[in-house]
């Protein structure tokens, strides 16, 4: 028995373009809103009052288009956070505010100061245990119109945040529900959409 196949009824599924249900893309995240500043000197956008020592953290922004102006307001999410150094391993609580208050609470306990804290070998107890800094990026948006849709203007990239610096940048997420967004689920964030 010979079995024909009509070769023009046959088609690649490779070959077909792909059938999408929807263009938006989920995200489950924090959102904040903030102002990125152009910097005169630099040239580079940063997010204004972003609570950290000059020259040290860093928070910066890079809009995908020309801004109109010098100072921008916008929504954003972070998509990766890594915590390095002294306490990596540990869930960072609310019982710390700022890990320089930590080292000094520790010196007040035993009597010395910080610098007093050196070994025979000239190092101190703050250069043997690094503070707890995170890095990561995220993106910055707007509103699209419809309750939770945004769309892409930029990205972030946060350098070397102190624990302090995080705390007040998670004081900008939204807490309830808002015109543009949803109440939050409890630990996860809000449930939004990029369109």
């Amino acid at each position: 028995m010979t079995v024909k196949s009509n070769a023009s009824q046959v088609t690649n599924m490779g070959d077909q373009p792909p059938e999408l249900a929807s263009w938006s893309i989920a995200i489950q995240g924090w959102v904040g809103k903030i102002q990125i500043v152009l910097g005169t000197v630099s040239g580079k956008w940063t997010v204004q009052n972003a609570y950290m020592d000059p020259g040290a953290p860093v928070v910066e922004a890079f809009p995908d288009e020309r801004l109109p102006s010098s100072v921008h307001e916008c929504c954003f999410v972070v998509l990766r956070l890594n915590r390095e150094g002294a306490g990596a391993d540990e869930s960072y609580g609310d019982e710390i505010e700022d890990e320089d208050n930590v080292i000094q609470e520790e010196c007040e306990e035993d009597g010395t100061d910080e610098d007093d804290d050196d070994d025979v070998n000239g190092t101190s107890s703050a250069q043997k245990q690094p503070l707890l800094r995170f890095s990561g990026v995220g993106i910055i948006m707007q509103p699209a119109g419809e309750k939770g849709h945004f769309y892409r203007t930029g990205s972030l990239q946060l350098k070397n945040l102190g624990l302090k610096a995080l705390r007040m940048l998670e004081k900008s997420y939204f807490s309830g529900s808002s015109a543009i967004l949803d109440e939050p689920e409890s630990g996860k964030g809000h449930k939004i959409w990029l369109d």
